[in-house]
């Protein structure tokens, strides 16, 4: 795998702070499926279990998130506020 140069690192950094998370892909993934819920006039799901979408219990996610808010990075949490 090619790493990528401090300069190009700097340069992402610049454009996208959050070009790469340090989250793992499946934070990201439940992320996306919610916004696009979102994008597409559904609502957030609050309930576990009520909303699950490609295999993803979108409910549950939301609930951690919420629930685990102290834990999450700044980043993650701008995300998940609509910032």
């Amino acid at each position: 795998m090619d790493r990528l140069s401090q300069e190009r690192r700097d340069a992402l950094d610049e454009i996208d702070p959050g070009w790469s998370p340090v989250w793992n892909a499946g934070w990201q993934r439940c992320l996306r499926l919610v916004q696009n819920r979102l994008k597409d006039g559904g609502a957030v799901p609050v309930e576990a279990g009520v909303v699950v979408v490609q295999g993803e219990d979108l409910g549950r996610w939301v609930q951690g998130c919420r629930f685990g808010w102290d834990a999450l990075l700044p980043a993650q949490r701008g995300k998940t506020s609509g910032r």
